[in-house]
């Protein structure tokens, strides 16, 4: 399970870990200087995929299934390309390909995800409204609640700013989509403002085989929204372990 940017395993939805959980032994890590773990120094994108391959190496259970989600959907897939061996199938999850062929969010949507201004309460309104459609976020307060008011580990503001570094200069991978020989299944939410939606197309165009799935009017927080039927749709495409 790889984490997007700018938070920790914290942020995995409990009822969608849950769920994939009933068939799969699911392996929760923070990327470097994120949360619990170490790092420290600028680091190149590259170096995210080859931290998960060390991390599957050192448990040996490669190859294994992988799931990421916005950052971590294109450290995944980035992973299938550098270390084939090691993946059994991959789940890229509102990712996309990187460099100039992705399509950003306006300026206003990451200045807002990444703005450190006011109260936590503040901050997690803020981050509320950029991962859920919000009439939906209305309508299902009370659950999303219940995920996002409990203990995380607290992030460190450099790790940030080196998170972001690598993201933005990461030259992607859009030119090497074609050489991804393992099976994959691209989660897109039409209502996504994170990562438009128009990614997924641009993935599944270039990988061949793809699967790409939209959910209409699911968000950047799918996960939060349609746990279950999310989960079972990965559990479908996965397999026995």
């Amino acid at each position: 399970m790889v984490m997007g940017s700018l938070a920790t395993m914290d942020l995995w939805d409990p009822t969608f870990l849950a769920t994939l959980a009933e068939r799969y032994m699911l392996v929760l890590y923070d990327h470097r200087g994120m949360g619990a773990s170490s790092g420290s120094g600028p680091y190149e994108f590259g170096q995210l995929a080859d931290d998960a391959a060390g991390l599957i190496q050192a448990l040996n259970i490669g190859p294994t299934n992988v799931l990421g989600w916005s950052m971590g959907g294109s450290v995944v897939l980035d992973l299938a390309l550098r270390y084939p061996e090691l993946v059994k199938n991959v789940v890229s999850y509102a990712g996309d390909c990187g460099g100039p062929n992705a399509v950003n969010p306006p300026d206003e949507i990451w200045q807002a995800l990444t703005d450190p201004s006011g109260t936590p309460e503040e901050q997690g309104e803020r981050l509320l409204s950029l991962l859920f459609p919000q009439d939906w976020l209305q309508q299902n307060f009370a659950y999303v609640l219940s995920v996002f008011d409990r203990p995380t580990e607290p992030i460190d503001p450099q790790a940030v700013e080196l998170q972001v570094k690598a993201i933005f200069e990461w030259p992607g991978i859009y030119d090497q989509l074609g050489n991804i020989n393992v099976p994959v299944m691209i989660v897109q939410g039409t209502a996504d403002v994170i990562t438009p939606p128009e990614n997924g197309d641009i993935l599944a165009n270039g990988i061949p085989g793809s699967w790409l799935i939209r959910f209409a009017n699911g968000g950047h927080g799918l996960q939060s929204q349609e746990p279950r039927r999310f989960a079972r749709l990965v559990m479908n495409f996965f397999g026995d372990y």
